[in-house]
């Protein structure tokens, strides 16, 4: 009688196992998400200096797609060279509340062309300089020739702004050199959303 208490223990065991082996669990849940397309609130457009003389016989050549990419050719010289108003960040939805933005370099110049290389931004709506890195007290601008990101700054509701390049090149250098970099600005109307990491 003991040997076949055991032996029923023993396969009741045995049977308890193979379940908890094989067992597997999957809780689904399911949601729906509703996307409405909307006008763009901030968007790029040439500034009033696009399409102007530059030096060499050249013209300040700046070409918007869809308001939110632009391609821009400069001419600079030896001496520090300053181009006002060449692309603007727009305001397209007054009355909707201030933006938070910030402006990266994304891919900086990496040669030794430049003696000064640098990105302003400026407020042309309230007639001053925004500061792009408020760990100072100066109005600093964004240093072209180094990737990394402004600090986080406020687009003022119903405000048009516009970026102002401080470029010199190095003595030296030969004429017609070309280089380039690229800037993004990322914008959102909550300030904690510009920590967020992209995929």
């Amino acid at each position: 009688m003991k040997a076949k208490r055991s032996i029923i223990l023993l396969a009741s065991l045995l049977l308890t196992v193979a379940i908890v082996s094989y067992a597997g669990v999957l809780v689904v849940y399911n949601f729906e998400a509703t996307s409405t397309s909307t006008g763009a609130p901030i968007s790029l457009a040439p500034g009033t200096n696009a399409g102007v003389a530059d030096l060499g016989g050249n013209s300040i050549t700046v070409t918007v797609t869809g308001n939110y990419s632009a391609t821009i050719a400069l001419h600079p010289t030896y001496a520090p060279t300053y181009y006002f108003d060449v692309l603007s960040i727009v305001d397209n939805v007054a009355g909707d509340g201030n933006y938070y933005a910030k402006i990266c370099v994304k891919s900086p110049i990496t040669s030794t062309n430049y003696t000064i290389a640098n990105l302003y931004l400026y407020n042309a709506t309230g007639a001053s300089y925004v500061d792009l890195d408020t760990a100072d007290t100066a109005i600093s601008p964004l240093n072209l020739t180094v990737a990394g990101c402004s600090s986080t700054i406020v687009l003022l509701d119903g405000n048009n702004y516009y970026f102002v390049f401080e470029l010199q090149v190095a003595e030296g250098t030969a004429l017609n050199t070309i280089d380039t970099f690229s800037i993004e600005l990322y914008y959102s109307p909550n300030s904690a959303d510009l920590g967020n990491t992209l995929p």
